[in-house]
């Protein structure tokens, strides 16, 4: 929960961008530190595997991602592409950085959020190879 004068603060900065089937919101390798949240829609990640492209998750409304390049300011490790019709927030990292100067709370729990995905997902790669 965040109070509601920096929820607003956060309103102002948001971007609405609407995705038509099939269209990448994200390219795997790109350099990119903006922040999604869908909120409308259903997106699939997919990944390459050698010269192969491998659907590796969903995501859902209320679900926020791209927050792994943004702590990192690595590449995009997956394409994230809209698989019906979609709508996110997105929110540039200059805007986030500069929220996240002055309200660290947001950081940190964009990392918690960050931390539960990396888990879940170490946890089904251990289960799939037992």
């Amino acid at each position: 929960p965040l109070p509601a004068e920096l929820l607003l603060e956060f309103a102002h900065r948001f971007c609405l961008v609407k995705y038509a089937p099939g269209e990448a919101v994200i390219w795997e390798q790109d350099y990119n530190d903006d922040i999604y949240f869908l909120i409308n829609g259903r997106l699939e990640v997919v990944a390459s595997e050698g010269d192969q492209s491998v659907t590796v998750g969903e995501i859902h409304p209320g679900e926020m991602f791209g927050e792994l390049a943004f702590f990192t300011e690595d590449p995009r490790t997956a394409t994230v592409r809209a698989a019906e019709p979609s709508e996110c927030f997105v929110l540039p990292d200059a805007d986030l950085q500069l929220l996240g100067y002055q309200h660290p709370p947001i950081l940190m729990q964009m990392a918690g959020a960050l931390a539960k995905r990396l888990a879940g997902m170490y946890t089904s790669l251990r289960n799939e190879t037992t």
